[in-house]
């Protein structure tokens, strides 16, 4: 649609980033500042608003003839139909607001909502390292995973064991000798200074 209508740059960037952020009135302004295809601009501002279930697919097809749009929602729609082989479309909605400035997406973008993690496509950023592949990818941010594990109650058992080493801020030296000669053996170890205002509990912890 940005193609279509010749929007690039400063513009560019601004209007995925108004759409991105749901703000209806901003996208509205700007695209009136932009002088461009009303028809054009009518499908740019009601991307904000095409988030839900299956049915928004429908909604934005009916909104455009554009080729490249009609065939991004096909996609979307073989997406669903494979979630829903495997039971997963109950858990699936879909939000064509959610836009992206990072260039290395190039497809769908998806979020997996516990608190804060996402991911997309990469089809073109390992090129950037030298080798031509296709790729997804994710991230997940620790502290809040473990803060949903938590409040969830949900125990997972480890195997795997180690050495706390507590030392005093003047025997630092002594502690790094001392972890090089535990973990030439095998053992893991995790060094931490010790501070009076922590429990000998709080340490095992």
């Amino acid at each position: 649609l940005l193609d279509e209508a010749g929007i690039g740059g400063d513009d560019e960037e601004n209007l995925v980033s108004l759409i991105q952020e749901k703000n209806f009135l901003g996208v509205e302004e700007l695209l009136e500042s932009l002088n461009i295809d009303k028809h054009i601009a009518d499908v740019l501002l009601a991307l904000p608003q095409l988030f839900g279930s299956v049915e928004v697919l429908e909604k934005a097809k009916a909104l455009t003839d554009n080729k490249e749009c009609l065939a991004a929602i096909d996609r979307l729609y073989a997406l669903y139909n494979l979630c829903r082989i495997t039971g997963a479309d109950k858990y699936v909605s879909f939000d064509l607001g959610e836009l992206s400035n990072h260039a290395y997406y190039t497809g769908i973008v998806f979020h997996a909502y516990t608190f804060g993690t996402g991911g997309g496509r990469y089809d073109k950023l390992v090129g950037q390292f030298g080798r031509e592949k296709a790729a997804i990818g994710f991230s997940i941010t620790l502290d809040s995973l473990m803060a949903a594990i938590t409040r969830q109650n949900i125990d997972i058992p480890v195997d795997i064991d180690g050495t706390l080493l507590v030392y005093n801020s003047d025997r630092l030296g002594d502690a790094i000798n001392v972890s090089k000669k535990l973990r030439s053996t095998g053992v893991n170890v995790c060094m931490i200074e010790y501070k009076d205002s922590k429990s000998d509990s709080q340490y095992i912890e």
